[in-house]
C-alpha cells in the first residue's frame, strides 16, 4: 500500500510539466499551421491560427509577431501595432519590430497593447515548414514645396536667398534748377517774350514744383550674404511747371503753358550688405540711363504781332518732347524679415543727372504737327518751346536742361528665392 502511494506521488509531480509541454507544443502547431495558410496567401485563415497560438502560449512574441504580420497584409493597421507592441512588451530586443511600430504609430490610430479576440478557425491543412516573414512599413510622405533651410549661422533666411525681387514706391525730389529760375523771372516781373520782341508789361505768374512720386522695380542676384547686383527700373513722375502771362497790349495777348516731366531710369547697382538676425542693413551704387518725357500743353495768342493783326484766334499746341542721359545713383537703407520668404525694406537714394536737347512733335488744334524743342532764354530764363533752328546762341536761347539731381525715399515690398 505505501508503495502503491510513493509512485502515485511520482506520478502526480510528473503530471505538470507534462502538461504545460503540450500545451507549448500544442501552440508551436497552431503558429505552424497559420504560417503555411499564410504563405498561401490566406491571411484571414491565417490569423485565426495566429490568435489561437497567441492564446495557447500568451507568453511567446513570435505568435504576437507573425499574429501583426497578418493583420498588416490585411491593411488592419490598428490591429497589427497592438499585436506588435505586445511582442515587445515580452521581447524588447527586436530592433526591427521597434522600427515598424514606431511607423505604424505616425501613420495610423493607436490601438491597445493587446490583441482583439477573434473566434479560433477550425480549419485543418496540409503542413509546410514554417517561414516567417518581416515587413517594414513605409511612411508615405507628401511632397510639397520645400521650405528653405534656416541657416545656423545667426542670419536671417533671407541672407542666403539666390535671387530677390522688389516693388518700391515713395517720395522723389529734384531740383529742376532751368524750371526753377524761369518760374521765378516771371513772378518777379522781369520776363520779356524775346522771341516776339514783345517788351511789354504783363501780369501772371508761374509755379513749378520739386516734388514727384515715384513707382519702380528690381531683380536682384545674390553673390554671397554680403554682397550682391540687381537691375532695376523707376518711373519718376515730376510736379507740373504752368506759367500763365497776360500781355497789357491792346489785344491782350496771352501765353499759358504746362510741361509735365517724367523720368524713368533703367540702373544697376552693386549691393554691400551688413545681414544680421532680423535683415539686413545695405548700401548701393550705381549707374543708369535717365530716360525723359516732357509732355506739353500751350495756349497762346500773339494778335497783336509787331503791331499787326496776326490772328485773332488763340493757338492750342499738346504734344511731348524726349530726352534721356546717363546718371547715377548712391542709396542706404534697411531690410526687415517677415517669413523666409517676404521681407520690407526702407531707403534713402541720391541720383544724379542732367537731362537736355528734348525734342518731339506738338500738334495744334486743327491737326497741324510741328517740330519743336525745349528752349531757355539766355537773358531772361524763361523756359518755352521754339523751332530747334532757332534754339542757338545767335538767338539768344539754348536748350533746357531738366537738373534731375535730388533724392527718393520709399518702402518696398521684397520677395526672396532660395
Amino acid at each position: 500500500m505505501k508503495n502503491t502511494l510513493i509512485s502515485l506521488g511520482f506520478l502526480a509531480l510528473g503530471l505538470t510539466p507534462l502538461g504545460a509541454m503540450a500545451q507549448t507544443q500544442s501552440a508551436l502547431e497552431l503558429d505552424q499551421q497559420g504560417q503555411s495558410i499564410y504563405q498561401r496567401g490566406l491571411y484571414d485563415k491565417a490569423t485565426g491560427y495566429f490568435l489561437r497560438a497567441t492564446q495557447a502560449d500568451p507568453n511567446n512574441a513570435s505568435y504576437f509577431e507573425d499574429l501583426g504580420n497578418a493583420y498588416m497584409k490585411q491593411n488592419d493597421q490598428s490591429d497589427a501595432l497592438a499585436a506588435y507592441q505586445k511582442s515587445l512588451q515580452i521581447n524588447p530586443n527586436n530592433p526591427t519590430l521597434k522600427v515598424m511600430v514606431d511607423n505604424l504609430s505616425s501613420t495610423s490610430v493607436p490601438a491597445a497593447n493587446t490583441a482583439p479576440a477573434q473566434s479560433p478557425s477550425n480549419d485543418t491543412v496540409v503542413e509546410e515548414p514554417p517561414v516567417r516573414e518581416t515587413y517594414v512599413v513605409k511612411r508615405k510622405v507628401q511632397r510639397s514645396r520645400p521650405e528653405p533651410a534656416i541657416s545656423n549661422d545667426g542670419l536671417a533666411s533671407m541672407d542666403h536667398a539666390k535671387f530677390w525681387s522688389s516693388l518700391q514706391f515713395g517720395y522723389t525730389y529734384s531740383t529742376l534748377d532751368d524750371f526753377s529760375t524761369s518760374a521765378a523771372n516771371i513772378n518777379n516781373g522781369s520776363y520779356v517774350n524775346q522771341d516776339l520782341n514783345l517788351p511789354v508789361s504783363y501780369t501772371g505768374s508761374s509755379t513749378f514744383s520739386n516734388s514727384g512720386i515715384h513707382l519702380g522695380a528690381e531683380l536682384g542676384i545674390l553673390l554671397n550674404p554680403y554682397m550682391g547686383i540687381a537691375i532695376g527700373g523707376k518711373y519718376i513722375a515730376m510736379g507740373d511747371y504752368n506759367a500763365n502771362v497776360v500781355y497789357q497790349n491792346s489785344l491782350g495777348d496771352f501765353e499759358n503753358e504746362t510741361l509735365s516731366p517724367v523720368v524713368i531710369p533703367i540702373t544697376l547697382d552693386y549691393y554691400l550688405f551688413l545681414p544680421d538676425s532680423g535683415g539686413r542693413f545695405f548700401i548701393s551704387a550705381g549707374l543708369g540711363y535717365y530716360a525723359s518725357a516732357i509732355h506739353v500743353s500751350e495756349t497762346y495768342s500773339y494778335s497783336n504781332f509787331y503791331n499787326q493783326i496776326k490772328s485773332t484766334q488763340p493757338e492750342i499746341w499738346t504734344g511731348d518732347l524726349y530726352s534721356g542721359n546717363i546718371g547715377f545713383q548712391l542709396g542706404i537703407g534697411r531690410e526687415f524679415a517677415i517669413t523666409n520668404r517676404f521681407g520690407f525694406s526702407i531707403y534713402a537714394q541720391g541720383h544724379y543727372s542732367k537731362i537736355t536737347n528734348y525734342r518731339g512733335t506738338v500738334y495744334d488744334q486743327n491737326g497741324n504737327s510741328y517740330d519743336v524743342g525745349l528752349a531757355t532764354g539766355l537773358t531772361n530764363g524763361v523756359v518755352e518751346i521754339d523751332g530747334p533752328g532757332y534754339i542757338n546762341s545767335a538767338n539768344g536761347e539754348r536748350y533746357t536742361t531738366l537738373d534731375f539731381v535730388g533724392f527718393d525715399l520709399g518702402i518696398a515690398f521684397n520677395w526672396y528665392t532660395f
